[in-house]
């Protein structure tokens, strides 16, 4: 009688009911974000009846999957078929770069694959010694490829070979090329969406070839102030002395209470009166703070305006604390509801009917306008400024009506979209950009992906809601507050007011 153990291997029977062992069933690694189980790489290519045995490592060096193979007697392995078949049944993140046969694979002392002992990849994948490299011939071609090869570590590198299938490109691999790349002035007009549109060298020659800035070209000057140094340290001691001010603010709402009610009970108020008149403190706190941030905003720095002011100047420092005392403010209890319609309209801020705004990551109010019937989702920035080149720039930002913005969007100061158009989650409008009418957009940089149809539209918002909302924000917040006292309350007459108990013999 025979007795199995789950060890976590993995094993198939042969011909002869023999146990064969393949790998460990939890041979896992990270590529990328991803995880990677090995033993299924491994097993797809025991599949092609050339292999007899096979391992995958991470090849830590370049971060990409490395496999090795023991090749059956007599037999060679077709790299275009294993190539094919790996594409075809694997996502691109487990598609390993380089295969390279050896003689056998290297075994711990328990008979399982040793990993850290696999030689170093060399091998492509699709590496054929029948197949012809085409040589680079310009000269934006052969710096081209000098990028490449210095970073995937290969010099066979063809101009028909495509980035990803044939040199094992990824996402990380294009963007540090593409750094590299820009560094020099015939490739400064790159982008990392060139390497996925034309992922074929030769066709990406071409590309940067038409980009490639003529030598009579001009190069843009840029507008660069230089903070003088005493302007910097001044304001870098307002906002340090402010800090103060705004951490006394922030604390208000969850010490405030606390305070009031440790005064009226010295003040012999007694405990239960104490406790009611720190209850309606807490009551009062934000809606206060609420009023105390839009009156703070006019008075510092009143309407805002559209242009570029001096960093470190007073400008940027009233800017700087509105914002910093409007985010204290509970605007984010406001997000998604009628209120933040009304809040943002009080900080200057023109907003239409029926408007649904479930985001606080705004800053200049009053140079965003918003029409009717408009849909802006969770975690999308319109801020409406960028600080560059010394400047503190502040523009506008229009969205027409019937527009929707997907979640965790962006939109630029001087950006704009058109009625009924949208942008997906996730997308980046750049400074400038205008959205047409009707039209659906994603990505970054943001592309045209479609066409809106003309939608009916649904009353959003009724007294009833907004009522609702008032309570959900201001009264249901003292719940907490309650809970709070009745434990404290508890634990003192358990303290004053101990069980007693008498001892019979």
């Amino acid at each position: 009688m025979k007795r199995y153990y789950r060890t976590g291997d993995l094993a198939k029977y042969n011909r002869d009911h023999e146990f064969v062992f393949i790998g460990r069933a939890d041979a896992q690694v990270k590529v990328r974000g991803f995880r990677v189980e090995l033993a299924e790489i491994e097993g797809l290519l025991m599949q092609n009846e050339a292999i007899q045995a096979a391992a995958v490592t991470l090849d830590n060096a370049t971060q990409q999957l490395a496999a090795f193979v023991v090749l059956r007697a007599g037999k060679t392995v077709d790299r275009a078929v294993v190539a094919k078949q790996l594409r075809l049944l694997l996502p691109y993140y487990m598609i390993p770069s380089t295969l390279d046969e050896i003689s056998e694979l290297p075994m711990t002392s328990s008979q399982k694959i040793d990993r850290k002992r696999l030689p170093a990849p060399k091998t492509p994948l699709s590496f054929s010694k029948d197949r012809n490299i085409i040589q680079p011939s310009t000269q934006l071609e052969k710096a081209m490829v000098k990028v490449i090869a210095k970073n995937i570590g290969r010099d066979d590198i063809s101009m028909d070979d495509h980035f990803f299938n044939d040199l094992g490109g990824h996402s990380l691999l294009a963007a540090i090329v593409v750094s590299e790349m820009r560094e020099q002035k015939m490739f400064e007009n790159m982008s990392v969406v060139d390497v996925y549109k034309f992922p074929v060298l030769s066709d990406l020659a071409k590309e940067l070839e038409g980009k490639r800035p003529s030598a009579d070209e001009k190069k843009e000057e840029r507008d660069i102030y230089k903070v003088p140094t005493l302007q910097y340290y001044l304001c870098s001691l307002c906002q340090g002395i402010s800090l103060i001010f705004l951490t006394l603010l922030f604390g208000l709402e969850w010490l405030g209470p606390f305070f009031v009610y440790s005064y009226f009970y010295s003040a012999d108020y007694g405990m239960v009166n104490s406790i009611y008149i720190s209850l309606l403190s807490y009551f009062l706190i934000l809606p206060s703070l609420t009023v105390f941030s839009i009156l703070f905003k006019w008075i510092v720095i009143g309407r805002i305006r559209p242009g570029k002011y001096k960093l470190w100047g007073s400008y940027y420092f009233r800017f700087w604390i509105v914002g910093k005392v409007t985010a204290i403010c509970p605007v984010i209890y406001f997000t998604g509801t009628s209120i933040m319609n009304w809040f943002m309209r009080f900080m200057g801020a023109k907003v239409g009917n029926n408007t649904y705004i479930n985001t606080s990551a705004i800053d200049a109010f009053d140079l965003v306008k918003i029409g009717d019937n408009v849909s802006i989702c969770t975690d999308t920035h319109l801020r409406g400024y960028t600080i560059e080149d010394g400047w503190l720039k502040i523009g506008t930002i229009e969205l027409e009506d019937n527009a929707f913005v997907g979640t965790r969007c962006c939109l630029a100061h001087n950006s704009k979209m058109c009625k009924n158009s949208s942008i997906e989650d996730l997308t980046l409008i750049p400074e400038g950009t205008t959205i047409p009418a009707n039209e659906n957009w994603g990505g970054s940089p943001p592309r045209k992906i479609g066409v809106n149809e003309k939608k009916e539209t649904i009353k959003l918002w009724s007294p009833k809601f907004t009522l609702l909302s008032l309570a959900s924000v201001f009264i249901i917040p003292l719940i907490t507050m309650v809970a709070f006292y009745l434990v404290c309350w508890q634990w003192l007459t358990s303290i004053m007011f101990p069980t007693s108990g008498i001892l019979h013999g």
